[in-house]
């Protein structure tokens, strides 16, 4: 195979030169351990991120929806005492999302 490819070729001629030398090959293995990983890194923090990202999202999510809760029991005549009774929410949590309210 490597004589019908040209770049493969080289590549063959490469490693069995690398292979002949051993500093040389010591050095290729070093920087192919090297270069796998910078990539192993690279997704480490990729995954980390999105995990991180994910999270958030989640967060977000759970506050707008308690959120819009309290807004709707606000609208049924609810107190905030009352509110703050049945959620489990800081009443003044409540109380500020009373005053964001639009009258």
């Amino acid at each position: 195979m490597p004589e019908k490819d040209s770049y493969m070729e080289e590549a063959y001629e490469m490693l069995k030169h690398i292979s002949v030398d051993e500093k040389k090959r010591l050095e290729y293995e070093a920087r192919e351990k090297a270069v796998r990983d910078y990539h192993s890194q690279l997704q480490g923090m990729r995954e980390e991120d999105f995990a991180e990202g994910k999270e958030q999202g989640k967060k977000a999510g759970e506050m707008r929806k308690a959120t819009n809760i309290i807004t709707n029991m606000l609208r049924k005549g609810k107190s905030p005492e009352e509110i703050a009774d049945l959620t489990g929410e800081e009443l003044e949590e409540i109380l500020e999302i009373k005053r964001q309210e639009p009258t």
